[in-house]
Formats: structure tokens, C-alpha cells, sequence
């Protein structure tokens, strides 16, 4: 799935959108709120983000307030052109990704890697 955002949205904060929406198991506790682990990575966006956009105040304030996976789809409304709910279907297991002739990675699709914020940031 070939994910696109914003133009505004620097490269290393959509990575770490991308990253929490698609290894949301990994990040959401029973509850459907972040854990400890995504608790942490939302900071991380959320303190670029305010810096980046002010104007967001509103939704940053209520996402740190309530970590709930329906706030963190807003504010992945916000910073993601895609609809965030078909990347964290994928993250939750309930899609598996689908790829077109030039976004196929095969060594993606084999293992996932342990350092996906960072390749996300950087390419």
C-alpha cells in the first residue's frame, strides 16, 4: 500500500504516524488506548507536530488527554492523505497489504524490520 502525506508533513512524522497505525498491536493495549510504547512515539509526534502546525492545539490536547485509537485516527486524518483506517486494518491484521508494480518492496513483505520509523523517515 503505497501511503501519501500531506505535502506540509515532514518525512520523519509521517513515518512515525505510519508506524503507529500499522504495528498497532504492538502499541495498543486491550482497551484500544496506546500503551506505555505508543504513548511514547505519540509524544514524539505530537511535540513535532505543535511546532510544526500550532493550529492543531485542539486535537493535539484531546489525543495526549485520551490516547484512544479514535483520537490517533484523527489526528492520522490530519497528517495523512489515505484514510488511516485502511493502514491500521492492516496493522490490526484485519487486511493484508496490497501492492502495485512500483511500490512493491519484496524484503518488506518478507520481514518487517525492527527500524521502521527510520526507514519511513528517511526515504
Amino acid at each position: 500500500m503505497h501511503v501519501l502525506c500531506r505535502e506540509w508533513v515532514p518525512r520523519d512524522l509521517c513515518g512515525a504516524i505510519i508506524l503507529l497505525l500499522k504495528e498497532a498491536r504492538r502499541f495498543l493495549d486491550p482497551n484500544n488506548t496506546l500503551n506505555s510504547d505508543g504513548r511514547r512515539l505519540l509524544e514524539t509526534i505530537v511535540r513535532r507536530l505543535i511546532d510544526e502546525r500550532p493550529e492543531y492545539r485542539g486535537i493535539i490536547h484531546r489525543v495526549r488527554r485520551e490516547p484512544s485509537l479514535e483520537n490517533v485516527l484523527r489526528l492520522a486524518n490530519i497528517l495523512l492523505d489515505n484514510d488511516p483506517s485502511e493502514i491500521l486494518s492492516i496493522g490490526l491484521g484485519y487486511a493484508t497489504p496490497y501492492y502495485t508494480s512500483y511500490d512493491w518492496d519484496p524484503l518488506r513483505s518478507i520481514k518487517p524490520r525492527g527500524n521502521e520509523l527510520q526507514k519511513e523517515g528517511s526515504s
